[in-house]
């Protein structure tokens, strides 16, 4: 370790007006339909938070 502290990575994603879709920042068709999207403007995704185990069997938030 170099002692520098990891962050989650901000991800840019355009989300498809026709079917809603989230595509990489830099597509201009969507992947799912096909719809031009290159006006669309990206957004920043918030990281996905993961659940612990216990959180898993049980079905609770963490």
């Amino acid at each position: 370790m170099d002692g520098q502290t990891t962050t989650p990575q901000m991800v840019h994603l355009k989300e498809c007006p026709k079917c809603g879709r989230s595509n990489l920042a830099d597509a201009r068709y969507c992947e799912g339909c096909g719809a031009n999207i290159k006006d669309v403007e990206a957004k920043i995704a918030a990281p996905e938070k993961k659940k612990g185990l216990l959180a898993k069997l049980f079905g609770r938030e963490s």
